[in-house]
């Protein structure tokens, strides 16, 4: 039987992914048929919304490849139409402190431990045609600024969070020092966080060049994500263009 991404993280073991900001289905088939364990198909940055996702979802799972979606912010309504859709998890941005962190985390659970509502008709639930196994939804949390920073360890506390996500980039920027990959405070942020989370028992996950994501790997970093689409598709063109001349 094939493991769930939820599987495959429980069981200790590394997953791969990108992020799609470009709403095309076929694309995430691509993607899919490349071997990735997931996809972040992103509603923050990206151009996918409600009425895109549904087959960027399915093109995701044709090929084995998890569909997560990062919403653009903390909303319930939101939050319910993509579990509605059958996604794998949630990936969160923009999670302030610890209040924010467990607000999030009620959003893909039902009573008593969320706020979720409960439809069994829709296609997260197999329209109700067939039995659907017990969730293994992924709750993903961005930590991406100094006051969630600082209630880290509170945060590792919340029962229902599987991954943080440390978002390098809007950190640099926190930080003072935008774009800035080695800037000593967001190297010191990275290397405090992964041994923090890794302690916690929950799972570390950040995006970097193959280089450094091996490295991460070996200090526990399990959620690996190499890439985002369009630039991932831009350097390579640029690469086959530059042999042609």
């Amino acid at each position: 039987m094939i493991k769930t991404l939820k599987e495959k993280l429980n069981a200790g073991e590394s997953v791969y992914g990108v992020w799609s900001i470009i709403a095309a289905p076929m694309l995430n088939e691509i993607i899919a048929l490349s071997g990735f364990d997931f996809q972040i198909l992103d509603m923050e940055h990206g151009t996918h919304d409600v009425s895109t996702l549904e087959n960027s979802i399915r093109a995701c799972e044709l090929w084995g490849c998890s569909p997560l979606v990062r919403l653009p912010l903390i909303d319930l309504g939101l939050a319910q139409k993509v579990l509605d859709l059958g996604v794998a998890g949630l990936i969160i941005p923009q999670v302030k402190n610890f209040a924010q962190a467990e607000a999030a985390t009620r959003l893909l659970h039902y009573a008593p431990d969320g706020d979720r509502g409960f439809n069994p008709f829709t296609r997260g639930n197999l329209f109700k045609i067939k039995s659907k196994e017990k969730s293994g939804l992924i709750c993903g949390l961005i930590i991406e600024n100094k006051t969630a920073f600082a209630d880290l360890d509170q945060i590792l506390t919340l029962k229902n969070l599987d991954v943080i996500y440390l978002g390098a980039y809007d950190m640099s920027v926190a930080l003072g020092k935008p774009g800035d990959m080695s800037n000593p405070e967001l190297l010191n942020f990275i290397d405090v966080s992964l041994k923090k989370i890794k302690a916690a028992g929950k799972i570390a996950g950040l995006m970097a060049d193959s280089q450094a994501l091996k490295i991460y790997e070996k200090q526990g970093a399990q959620f690996l994500v190499r890439g985002v689409d369009s630039n991932l598709i831009g350097e390579n063109l640029k690469k086959l263009k530059s042999e042609l001349v």
